[in-house]
Formats: C-alpha cells, sequence, structure tokens
C-alpha cells in the first residue's frame, strides 16, 4: 500500500471500503523526489497530476470515478468542455471548482507516515474519491525522465 496505513474499515463485498486505500493512483509533474518523499499528498496536491500513468483499484469508488471522467470528458457544455485533455480534464475533476489546491490530504491515524493519499472531487454524484499519488522517484511522466537526462547529457565529456 502506497500509504503504509493498517486496513481498517472493512472491504466492499461487506459494504464498506478500505478506509486508507487509495482507489485511483496517478503520477505527477512534480520535479523533487525528495520533496515528494518528504511531503508526500501535501507536496504533491499543489502540483499537476499527468494521466500518463493511471492506476484504478477494483472499488465502486475507482467505476464510478472512470465513469465520471468519461462524461466529464465527453461533455458539450459546463466547465469540463473547454478543456482539450484528459489530463486536463482529470486534474480539473480532482480539485474542487474555484478553490486552489482544491484537494484535501486523507487522514491517517497518529503514528503513520506521510500519506500519499488525497480526497478528491469530481464524481456524476458530488461524492469524493481517494487519488494514491505515486512516488515521483519510482513513476517519472516522460518530460521529466528527458528534462533530467538532458541535462545528465550536458554534463558528460565527449
Amino acid at each position: 500500500r502506497w500509504d503504509g496505513a493498517a486496513r481498517g474499515g472493512g472491504d466492499e463485498e461487506q459494504g464498506g471500503e478500505d478506509s486508507a486505500a487509495q482507489q485511483v493512483m496517478v503520477s505527477s509533474d512534480n520535479l523533487s523526489p525528495r520533496h515528494d518523499q518528504d511531503e508526500g499528498a501535501m507536496y504533491a496536491r499543489r502540483g499537476v497530476f499527468n494521466t500518463g500513468i493511471v492506476f484504478l483499484k477494483h472499488t465502486k469508488g475507482a467505476k464510478k470515478f472512470a465513469e465520471a471522467w468519461n462524461a466529464h470528458l465527453n461533455a458539450k457544455e459546463g466547465r469540463y468542455a473547454r478543456l482539450t485533455s484528459d489530463q486536463q480534464v482529470f486534474n480539473a475533476m480532482a480539485r474542487e471548482e474555484g478553490q486552489w489546491p482544491g484537494l484535501s490530504p486523507h487522514v491517517l491515524p497518529a503514528g503513520f507516515p506521510t500519506t500519499r493519499v488525497l480526497v478528491a472531487n469530481g464524481l456524476l454524484d458530488g461524492s469524493t474519491f481517494r487519488l494514491g499519488v505515486l512516488p515521483v522517484a519510482l513513476f517519472n511522466p516522460g518530460h521529466v525522465y528527458f528534462l533530467q537526462r538532458e541535462k545528465l547529457l550536458q554534463t558528460m565529456p565527449g
């Protein structure tokens, strides 16, 4: 589990969902693996989520997310209609409209490590979903990897 929290709250078959686990996981365009490791969700929520890597857990919440993302991508009017990419729609739907950063960290019990899970918005019924942010050091988006690689190549002799 990305947030290291203990399992709690039951499972979906019993009518609940794991209270600490994410339902959707995504990479980010953040640039600092150190800040990402130290701050987790608090760092990630200030950046842009990168839909190059998205994982959906097999839960009702993730299914509701996928249905909402699809509906928002196909919107002909409203706040999502003007957006031109799946990544823009993802970022807009995850945040509270008109708020920055518009995401709250998922609260863990005292003594647990920094959470990587955010409470996100944008579902069709107005409910929230748990968004896990993948570690920057392990899941770099393409442009971050290539920018870092370019700097490395510039410093190499020859």
